[in-house]
């Protein structure tokens, strides 16, 4: 299948999983991923959190298709964030256990629809993040089944340990009868408050007990993070310097370390796309700058002999920087230097064309 699909789950609500899904589509899609998230609650929080209705009619949301009205190539909505994707729910999606009872495969409903999607389509997303309920439900089941990795959010408060215990229960019993290769890709502490000693032995026991399963991130407690939702978008977008924002930040970078650590094939191209934000108002400096010094030379042949001269730096200035993005995506190039390096050369070139012509 093209695409890896990760749930983020709790069966305890209000410990940040939504926020967790909406957050972290955001920070992969900024990185130039192609993301689609699947809201399987039927409180539709994430539908709203990423700035669409809860309240459309119920054959334009991910239960028309887990009922077998629709296809998903037919209900997945574009977002206003470049990138990220949608298959929106509503609250008829509660309903969907009691009118699927009858059907013995029902919990390879989701996973079935996906891969029949990934297969037909020509659409391909890097990742689909799916939304659970804060329950152990059939929805939960159908987004446990279909998915490839799990990232599960801890509230840093009293009991929250106990309450993951029944989960990771559950995840066995998945794992061993309907769903092999399932794996918990880590743990989000969140809603840590450092001023509160619970908080801090909760991340103590966690880490205890889990090792390195839980992030090094850990998601604080924060205003700015939980005014966003009510906004339509993610608190990265919101207010980017927040310490809401900056833990998940942080966070999509551990995700994406992962995907190095994997062997992901992927993530040189995701890095280049990354720094070459960075990058490229460098590179129109610099060529200007080439640009500015070549037209001001005279030469035999008049400007035609400087034009061609300007079209040759731009094209090896191009040729330079899709070898050496090449290198990165497909090897162990660093992509920092790869996305540099051009700029460098060039940058040299331009300062010695400038030289020369001021001691003209």
């Amino acid at each position: 299948m093209n695409g890896k699909i990760t749930s983020v789950i709790n069966q305890k609500g209000g410990v940040g999983k939504t926020t967790t899904v909406i957050n972290l589509a955001a920070g992969l899609s900024f990185q130039g991923k192609k993301i689609l998230v699947i809201d399987l609650d039927p409180q539709g929080n994430a539908t709203t959190g990423l700035g669409l209705s809860n309240t459309d009619n119920s054959d334009q949301t991910i239960y028309s298709v887990l009922n077998g009205a629709k296809k998903i190539s037919e209900v997945i909505k574009n977002t206003k964030f470049e990138n990220l994707d949608l298959i929106t729910s509503n609250v008829d999606l509660s309903g969907l256990e009691t009118e699927t009872a009858g059907d013995n495969r029902r919990a390879f409903i989701l996973k079935e629809w996906i891969i029949a999607y990934l297969n037909d389509s020509g659409t391909s997303y890097n990742h689909i993040l799916i939304d659970c309920p804060p329950s152990l439900s059939l929805l939960t089941i159908m987004a446990l089944v279909a998915s490839n990795s799990l990232v599960v959010p801890l509230q840093t408060e009293f009991f929250a340990l106990e309450g993951l215990t029944q989960l990771m229960k559950t995840i066995d019993r998945i794992k061993n009868n309907l769903n092999p290769d399932l794996f918990i890709r880590g743990i989000l502490l969140t809603m840590y408050d450092k001023r509160n000693k619970l908080s801090s032995e909760v991340e103590r026991e966690a880490r205890d007990y889990f090792k390195e399963k839980v992030y090094q991130t850990v998601v604080p407690r924060n205003v700015r993070l939980s005014e966003a939702p009510s906004h339509g978008v993610p608190v990265l977008i919101y207010d980017k310097t927040c310490s809401g924002s900056k833990s998940y930040f942080s966070f999509t970078d551990e995700f994406i370390n992962q995907e190095k650590l994997r062997g992901s094939s992927n993530i040189g191209r995701y890095q280049v796309v990354k720094y070459k934000k960075w990058s490229t108002p460098f590179s129109i400096f610099i060529l200007t700058l080439i640009a500015f010094s070549v037209s001001s030379v005279k030469r035999r042949g008049g400007a035609g002999i400087n034009l061609a001269f300007g079209i040759s730096v731009a094209m090896t200035y191009v040729f330079f920087d899709k070898v050496f993005g090449v290198l990165a995506q497909q090897s162990d190039f660093s992509p920092i230097i790869a996305v540099w390096f051009p700029n460098f050369v060039f940058g040299s070139l331009a300062i010695y064309l400038l030289y020369k012509n001021a001691n003209k």
